[in-house]
């Protein structure tokens, strides 16, 4: 459950304001602080937003990324929770788990929300966030498979998205600002200063 009465961490307020102004972020905070909030509401605001000023196109407006079928099912009901209040944004989940008739069957459903059957660069007309969630277990050669996976993807849009990731062990404060940039510089092929 969210209490939509609490004051938001310092963190969160400097990830949303980040995100609102167009820029991506780095959260990278304890297990249990809240960084789902960072992404979460201001994505969510986005796309309200949008489709309070008319633009109902469908299509793919965020991605986000787990590492492990664990963390997209720690989320499903919080997400399935905050998105049962907003019928027009549709939503799905993949994960290795995810066999072909239940993907189907997801496709079926959105295809029926929508109506129609969208074009592949239609799609992403409108994609503007990718979050990465556990960012720091995208090393090595998983990390290079994603990058060249996210250039070939990002490519197909006609506005590059804002990279958002996320991690509770990917540096220390006042000390490792500098690596966890070049990281994520190099992780999504996006610029990122230390003030992001």
């Amino acid at each position: 459950n969210i209490d939509y009465n609490r004051p938001l961490y310092l963190h969160q307020e400097k990830a949303i304001r980040n995100i609102n102004f167009g820029r991506g972020a780095i959260i990278t905070t304890g297990t249990g602080s809240g960084k789902t909030e960072c992404f979460l509401y201001p994505i969510l605001n986005d796309i309200l937003k949008s489709i309070e000023e008319g633009n109902n196109e469908i299509g793919i407006r965020a991605i986000f990324l787990y590492p492990m079928n664990a963390l997209v099912n720690d989320q499903i009901d919080r997400f399935r929770s905050i998105l049962s209040k907003y019928p027009k944004i549709s939503y799905g989940f993949y994960t290795g788990d995810t066999d072909e008739k239940e993907t189907n069957t997801l496709r079926e459903k959105l295809k029926e929300i929508n109506g129609v059957e969208i074009p592949q660069k239609e799609r992403l007309k409108n994609w503007k966030f990718v979050v990465l969630d556990e960012a720091h277990t995208y090393n090595g050669a998983l990390g290079i498979e994603l990058s060249m996976l996210m250039r070939r993807l990002t490519s197909l849009a006609n506005i590059k998205p804002n990279f958002i990731l996320t991690s509770a062990t990917l540096g220390e404060k006042g000390k490792s600002e500098k690596d966890i940039v070049e990281f994520a510089k190099k992780l999504t092929s996006t610029n990122f200063e230390e003030k992001d």
